[in-house]
């Protein structure tokens, strides 16, 4: 249990790494997309892949915690502190409703409507600031040369937290996914 926690709290480094500095690359404003994908850099300043890459993982698929009600557990807390999961969720929402990406069933895989989507956010158990857990399915490299890893996300999933009848959590429900395939029709953040 306690590597568990150990690999989340490192990961969880690799995402809130930037504080919003004018000049780190992994803003969102500076951040660049590719024809087909999102890449994202983790090493502030290095490029792309330019040399020669070792594949680490062709397809990765795990689970990330963005936020938590539980404001009794100081380590999640302190992890999650200069994360904004509420920015993300609602642009994710609202390019599903403009239509310029498209949400899919997580059981089935095949696209869901807009009113299908909207029948999720209608749900008594739902609420947008239960959604809690992200899965990601991503590719991962190693540049050889400039020593820097490099994440390619694929597809990312929202799951919001089941609460028992004292509120606490008890497990998530996943809402729906995404494909980064597909953004590059999104608006601008």
């Amino acid at each position: 249990m306690k590597t568990t926690w150990l690999y989340s709290f490192i990961f969880l480094l690799f995402l809130t790494g930037c504080s919003n500095c004018p000049d780190c690359p992994e803003c969102p404003e500076k951040q660049e997309s590719t024809e087909n994908t999102v890449k994202q850099d983790l090493n502030q300043g290095i490029p792309a892949p330019q040399g020669e890459t070792i594949l680490i993982a062709d397809t990765i698929t795990y689970d990330v915690t963005i936020m938590s009600n539980d404001n009794d557990d100081e380590y999640i807390q302190e992890c999650l502190k200069n994360t904004k999961p509420a920015e993300m969720i609602d642009f994710i929402f609202d390019q599903v409703y403009k239509g310029k990406i498209i949400a899919y069933s997580v059981l089935t895989g095949a696209p869901l409507s807009i009113d299908e989507v909207k029948e999720i956010e209608a749900r008594e158990d739902f609420s947008r600031t239960l959604i809690g857990r992200c899965q990601f399915v991503e590719t991962w490299t190693l540049d050889k040369e400039n020593f820097s890893f490099h994440k390619e996300v694929h597809e990312m999933l929202i799951a919001y937290e089941k609460l028992n009848d004292q509120a606490e959590v008890i497990g998530y429900t996943a809402a729906f996914k995404i494909k980064f395939k597909e953004l590059k029709n999104a608006d601008a953040v």
